[in-house]
This record gives C-alpha cells, structure tokens and sequence, in this order.
C-alpha cells in the first residue's frame, strides 16, 4: 500500500498460515483501495496523567512481543492469501509536543495528522501495521493516537490489548514483574474455522434468502455513479438518547423477554421499510463470533467479528411485540451459523456476482468497548476513548451502550447529503420511542415523523434532479428500476399503492390496446382521473414511441375503445382547446396531482 513495496525477509517469518474468511474479505477490498482509508482503524485516548514515556513505550513492545497478530503481515499469492508472522517487530512510535497551540489549534492538528494517517494506510506485507503517537497537549495531560489495520483486531481485542499494555505500564513504573498466562495465538481460531462443515450453513442461508432479488438501497442516498471523491472518508453525525430514553428502552426489553438489540434492530428494519417502500428488506448485523467458537476465545488477541445479513419482512398488521419476538427469533437462530464467511453466503444468495447483499450494517455494542474500560475504575474512569473508523459499506450504523446510549451513522458523503442523515438520526429515533411506548400496536403503527417532518421530507423528495444516464429512454431508465426493486412501492396515492412491477405490467397491457390502434411517433398530452390506473396510461406511450394522436382520430379512436376512453383526455400540445370524451375530467382538472411518486 503506502511508501515502498518492502520484501520480509524469510528469516523473520517464523510461520505462516491461511487468512480468516473476514480477514481475506478485508484483505482484498483494501488492496483495491490503497489509500481510501478503508478498514483503517483509529483509537484515540485522552491520558490526564503524568505519564512516564519511556515505559509506556517499552509496555507497548511487552504486549506486541506476546501477541502474534501485531507481529503478522499479509502477502498475497493467487487466491490463497497467507498471514506471516515475524519474529519481531520495530513500534513506529512518534511524540509531539503542541502545549504551545491553543485547543482550536491542536484540534485541528490532531484532525489534520489523522486524515494524514488514514490515507497513508500501510503496506500489508510489512509488520507491525500499526502506528502510535503521543500528543502533549497539557501539563499532564496527553492524547495517544493508535492507528492500525482492522485485519489484526475488533473491540474484543481492543479491550485486552490495552488492558495488558497499562498493566505491564504500571508494573514497569513500580519496577515489579507481571505475570500473564501465555495467550493463545488467533492461529488457533483460524485451524478451529477450516474444520468446520459448512454444509448446514448453506442450507439455512440459502433458505434465509430464497426469494430476495436486490439489496435494500435507501431512497435518500445518490447512486454509486455520482460519488464524488472515493478517498474522502467516511462522515460521521450522532446523537444520545437520554437516560430516560435508555432506561425505558431497557426495561422495556426486560419485561417483554426481549434483548436489546432486537429493539434497536428492528426499529432499523422499520426506517428502511419506511425510506425505500418495501417491506422485505436486508441489511447487515455484526456479530462478535467470540461465544460460539472454540474455548478461550475471549482472550484471544485477533479480528472474530462477522457481518451477516439481516433480512426483515416488515408485516404491517402484525402486533409488534410479536413481530420482534420473531425477529429476535431469527437472531438465535443465525448463532449456530455466525461463523459463515459472507462470501460463501453472497455465492448462495443467488444474486450477480459483486452486486452486494445490503448497502447498511448495524453494530451493536452493550457495553461499547471504551465503556467496558472505564468500568475498570481508578485511573480508567478518567481516561476518554473513542474511535475513527472507515467500513467498506457506504452507511453503518453504531448503537454505543451506557447510561445514555449513543447513535452513530457514519456515510460516504459523495452518497448522502448531510441534512438527510440527520433527519435518519432523528426518524431512528423517533420508532425506538415508539416501539418503547407501545408494543400492542401493529408494526404499521409505529411511530412516524411529525406533520413538519412529513412536510420536509416530501420537498426532499420532490427535489427530483439528478443525473442519469443520456444513452437510454425514460422507459428503459424506468424498466432498470423495475429490476432492481420489483416489489418496492412505486406510487402512493389516496386510494392505494402500486409497485414498480405491478406499474409494468400495467404500462405493457395498456400498450398492447395502443398499438392495435395503430398509434405512431408522435407525443401526446395525457390528463387523466386520478385512479390506480393513471400512472400506468402516462408511461405506456414511451414504451411504444411518444407519439401525438390526430384530434380528429382520436375522438373516433376512443370512441371504439370506451375503457380507454373513460378515463382518458387528449390535450393539443401547442395549447389548443382539449378534446375530452369525459368532460368531467375537465371540471376537476388535474385531480391526480395528489399522488406521491417513489424514487
């Protein structure tokens, strides 16, 4: 990746074995990105305290010397990617002194080295990836900067490598000995994985996804085509609800026999099905993988995260609890499957080669990584943590647990406008308090935005222009569409709703009876009544060529076909008088204007 390619010597290696089926993921979408800052992790921790610098460091070089994974690169040979594991290492450790900046200035500084940080990446095949940086930025205060690579470590790992590096600091400073039992290596996950019989998982995700046709894409979001720069990163809004807010949800959960998690997870299901229409929708859950593998697997230094489909059938007249129940339900039952690699799981799903599974991940943390520190108590309840993060996914999700738990949204901002995350932040919000209110009520019911949010969304959707493809019809763009989300709801109206499908087939029936008429390649205007049919009458000229109809044919024409007439008006393009068989249609005017179009 960054700097020079750089070839380890073989004397430094001391074994070699196969990559995790995450880790291989990772592996791959980095070196197609060298320097996106994809799976660049950062840690930020703010030390108020004196701090002996020298033994710090040398803690630092205890705990790499113990862990394989901080001594591991990466090299890639045809498809079977291999981890090195180097018999020792040289830290990359820097400091700066800023006590001289004022705290605008060191911000930006510290924004500054860490944009710089996430866009050198690293070169995989050299270890230790990983870089620190020690910032004094007060008489006794400092901020550690730790950037490595998502291949060696997920939160679990977090906690016990920091755990073990302030230990062997504190032991240092006092001049004592500390004593750990010898880790088990992640090499021992990784021969645990390729024992395992996948045939079971393929069954059940095969049977978990039947049926699905195409990633769940959320209406507020660009196409992939108009990102801007892919090397921008990723931005990030949040909000905290408030304890009152936690504790409801949390009691909420206990009385009903419910986790947490579920709550959270299927107020997600229901903000997509909300966004996009649809009421079968997917995204991705991380799973930590830790308790269902093999013994000792919590005190394993090593990434064991997962990312696995959720998929959600959001049923409308259901009663909620039941719905989460069930939901809750299908999360029991992924456990015995966790461990499936997600590329196995996207080869059985059916779908096109690279087209995704879901554009959204959730991850859940009850207690976050940072909390389960500060619990420690003493010195570490003083100590701030927090991280900087960049998946592979254009929008994830961070539920953050604690008194008062936090919602994350990290997004490409080349793919959402920064107004439309927050109005997500505040919708996710809202139908985590409405499922807390009342979980009798149908899913349909849960809560919705109010009057002015309904009103702001509906100026956000009508502003319509976008780019799209210059080389193909409206017809053709629209018939796109219609693959990639047959069964989304299309148009909304005051009778009902059709889908994109539903409004195809429509089109094409309309069409048939058109083309009988002998129809040619001239436009026409249409003004029709605003029943379910309308939209279907206005998209079935392109399919057959727009086209103008003759007043004097037309007339005669739909006086032959009385279905076609009763509902449609012929109006001059050049502002003629128009020719109605169904003057009614002309004393309401354009009723059908009430419509809402999906897009």
């Amino acid at each position: 990746m960054a700097g020079e390619k750089q070839i380890p010597a073989a004397k430094t290696i001391v074994e070699s074995y196969p990559v995790s089926p995450m880790q291989q993921g990772m592996l791959y979408e980095s070196l197609s990105a060298p320097h996106s800052g994809v799976h660049v992790e950062q840690i930020l921790c703010t030390l108020p305290e004196e701090l002996n610098l020298a033994a710090f460091r040398q803690a630092w070089e205890r705990v790499a010397a113990r862990h394989t994974i901080l001594r591991t690169g990466f090299r890639v040979a045809g498809l079977k990617p291999q981890q090195q594991v180097h018999r020792q290492v040289r830290l990359h450790f820097e400091q700066k002194d800023w006590r001289g900046l004022t705290k605008r200035e060191q911000e930006g500084r510290l924004d500054a080295y860490l944009h710089a940080e996430r866009r050198r990446g690293f070169e995989l095949s050299v270890p230790p990836l990983m870089r620190l940086a020690l910032f004094h930025v007060g008489e006794t205060k400092r901020v550690l900067a730790w950037t490595f690579h998502h291949l060696l470590l997920d939160g679990r790992a977090l906690i016990v490598l920091l755990g073990e590096v302030f230990a062997f600091y504190e032991a240092i400073c006092q001049a004592r000995d500390l004593d750990l039992a010898a880790p088990r290596p992640y090499r021992d996950y990784v021969e645990w994985l390729r024992t395992r019989d996948w045939s079971d998982a393929e069954t059940f995700w095969r049977d978990q996804l039947k049926g699905f046709a195409a990633p769940t894409s959320l209406a507020v979001a660009r196409s992939a085509n108009q990102a801007q720069d892919p090397y921008a990163g990723h931005s990030i809004q949040q909000l905290l609800l408030s304890r009152q807010e936690t504790a409801r949800l949390r009691s909420v959960a206990k009385e009903h026999g419910l986790k947490l998690s579920t709550l959270f997870q299927g107020a997600w299901a229901v903000l997509l099905a909300r966004y996009t229409g649809e009421k079968d929708v997917m995204f991705g859950v991380v799973r930590s993988c830790r308790r269902s593998s093999l013994e000792g697997a919590e005190s394993i230094v090593g990434p064991f995260v997962n990312i696995l489909p959720m998929r959600v059938r959001v049923t409308g007249e259901t009663p909620a609890l039941d719905w989460l129940k069930g939901l809750q339900r299908q999360q029991v039952a992924i456990r015995d499957h966790e461990h499936t690699p997600l590329l196995e799981v996207q080869r059985w799903s059916g779908l096109p080669v690279g087209q995704r599974l879901f554009e959204s991940i959730l991850n859940f943390q009850d207690p976050s990584w940072d909390a389960a520190l500060r619990a420690l108590g003493g010195k570490w309840a003083r100590r701030e943590f927090s991280i900087r993060n960049q998946p592979s996914f254009p929008l994830w999700v961070d539920v953050s647990g604690g008194p008062e738990m936090t919602l994350k949204i990290g997004y490409e901002p080349g793919r959402f406008q920064d107004a439309a995350i927050a109005r997500m932040l505040g919708h996710f919000q809202l139908l985590l308090k409405g499922t807390a209110g009342d979980l009798s009520q149908r899913v349909a019911d849960l809560s919705l935005p109010a009057e002015a949010e309904r009103g702001q969304r509906l100026a956000e959707r009508n502003r319509t222009a976008t780019d799209f493809s210059r080389e193909k019809c409206v017809h053709e763009l629209f018939e796109t569409q219609v693959e990639r989300t047959p069964n989304a709801v299309a148009l909304v109206y005051t009778k009902g709703e059709v889908s994109y499908r539903e409004l195809d087939n429509q089109a094409d029936r309309v069409a048939v009876h058109l083309r009988s008429l002998g129809v040619g390649p001239d436009p026409v205007d249409w003004l029709a009544d605003g029943d379910l049919e309308f939209l279907g009458r206005i998209d079935h000229p392109v399919k057959i060529c727009s086209y103008r109809i003759d007043p004097d044919q037309s007339e005669s024409s739909l006086n032959r076909h009385p279905a076609v007439r009763e509902s449609l008006v012929l109006a001059p393009e050049n502002g003629g008088e128009t020719i109605s068989s169904k003057p009614s249609l002309l004393q309401r005017g354009r009723r059908y204007g009430k419509a809402q179009l999906r897009h």
